[in-house]
């Protein structure tokens, strides 16, 4: 937290107690290693990621840093010459701005785009608020904008 690293037996011992309080295969735990975004040499996210997997963490995901194509591509490398190898995640929080075939070139098994939606949805709110300040109403905006009966249909119906 913070831009600090947990100590890992203290971060391995978290997985392992998770792991001993699973029910069920639909529950994974994901270990998140923010060693590349803090600037840690390889072999120590390497070693983090090692150290997860022998804890039970049923698979790692890796945030690439801003400027570190070629640390983000020597971790995937070591990554996925691991035996066990368990499924391979990516943030993809905007910073290095990688397609998926580049994660998938990489090894990636799964692309999580963390914030992207909640993200674009601001400047949307933005434009429309101030379409309707400058208008005094909602005529302006209203093309943008979704039905209602849309946005009903998100809610799922009890039954």
């Amino acid at each position: 937290a913070g831009g600090e690293l947990e100590e890992l037996d203290a971060f391995a011992a978290k997985i392992r107690v998770g792991k001993g309080a699973q029910q069920t295969d639909d529950f994974m735990i994901i270990a998140r290693l923010e060693g590349l975004v803090l600037g840690l040499g390889v072999e120590q996210v390497l070693a983090r990621a090692r150290a997860c997997v022998a804890a039970g963490a049923d698979a790692v995901m890796i945030q690439p840093a801003a400027e570190g194509q070629a640390a983000f591509d020597a971790f995937c490398a070591g990554y996925n010459a691991l035996a066990p190898r368990k499924p391979l995640v990516a943030a993809e929080t905007g910073g290095a701005a990688m397609s998926e075939a580049t994660f998938a070139a990489a090894g990636v098994n799964i692309v999580v785009y963390e914030s992207h939606l909640l993200r674009s949805a601001y400047p949307a709110m933005a434009r429309a608020a101030l379409s309707i300040l400058a208008e005094g109403g909602t005529a302006g905006c209203a093309a943008e904008l979704s039905r209602i009966d849309e946005m009903q249909a998100l809610i799922p119906r009890a039954e």
